[in-house]
């Protein structure tokens, strides 16, 4: 889904989910589900021209117009399209490490949240507006009730959350990963990592929707949890991996392209020699160039 899709020619970790990166379906559902409100909205638009307008209709076409252009939008950004490949060599307290960049956390969610809720009390308005004609008291209940939870939705999105920066990234050092999530930042030694797990996470029941996607996970698990900063490490064992989890990414938190940065991550992990070149030209001639062959990867996919 989105800027997902690999270019490079590199095996598919056997956990994740290739459909999630490359399903049409994603962006084609929701584009034909689109159409009907698209039809009625036309529909109303063209009512308004030829019979007149009531007080109320303008605000519901202001709330039934923003839904459709989302709908588009959403398929439009859910079409399949390669991923960004993009890595630097930096130097971060004193020293060189090759920076995978992510994306920081938004807003996002919260803006929709109250988006939702202005539309609800404009919705409500708007009801309460075409009631006057009629049933006053039926209005007044509407209003009220899509009033209120409009207001604790708009509540909801600005309250008070985590302060986060405005970068985010992976450092591979020759000493150690560093990952920098835009919230907090997690310092595990290559020698303490037991393992890299790519699972996939299914729709939850809320969204089990065609369209909406799963996401496939890559976790770093180490094998002491005196390593982390934390009193609650959870604990991973499965076929493949045991250890215990250090950090969880979900594949929309890649800047740049996934399969890649799984394969880096293997690929040092596994290569202790060559960890020296981290922070160099070779490092990032490598990463750009897919060169990971022997990463241990090829037969984890095949397995």
């Amino acid at each position: 889904m989105g800027r997902y899709r690999s270019a490079f020619p590199l095996p598919f970790p056997r956990g994740w989910d290739i459909d999630t990166f490359e399903g049409i379906r994603f962006a084609l559902i929701p584009a034909v589900v689109g159409l009907l409100p698209t039809v009625v909205l036309i529909g109303w638009l063209i009512g308004l021209g030829t019979s007149g307008a009531q007080p109320g209709d303008y605000p519901m076409v202001a709330i039934w117009a923003p839904i459709v252009i989302a709908g588009y939008v959403y398929a439009w950004r859910a079409w399949p399209r390669y991923a960004d490949v993009y890595v630097e060599a930096v130097t971060r307290d004193g020293e060189s490490a090759l920076s995978i960049p992510l994306r920081p956390p938004t807003r996002t969610a919260a803006i929709a949240t109250g988006t939702v809720g202005a539309l609800l009390i404009i919705g409500g308005a708007a009801i309460l507006v075409r009631s006057f004609g009629s049933d006053p008291s039926a209005g007044f209940l509407w209003f009220a009730g899509l009033g209120m939870a409009g207001l604790v939705l708009v509540v909801v999105a600005i309250a008070p959350t985590t302060t986060v920066r405005d970068t985010a990234e992976i450092l591979l050092t020759p000493a150690h990963l560093r990952i920098d999530d835009g919230e907090e930042t997690i310092v595990v030694d290559w020698d303490d990592i037991s393992g890299i797990r790519a699972s996939h996470q299914p729709r939850v029941t809320v969204t089990a929707l065609p369209m909406v996607p799963g996401a496939n996970l890559l976790a770093v698990l180490v094998r002491d949890p005196a390593v982390l900063d934390t009193d609650t490490v959870p604990v991973v064992d499965d076929r493949d991996h045991t250890g215990y989890l250090a950090y969880e990414f979900a594949h929309k938190q890649f800047a740049t392209d996934p399969l890649l940065t799984y394969h880096a991550l293997m690929f040092y992990w596994r290569h202790p020699r060559l960890r020296a070149e981290l922070g160099t030209e070779a490092a990032m001639e490598r990463f750009l160039a897919g060169r990971f062959e022997n990463t241990g990867a090829a037969a984890e996919s095949e397995s």
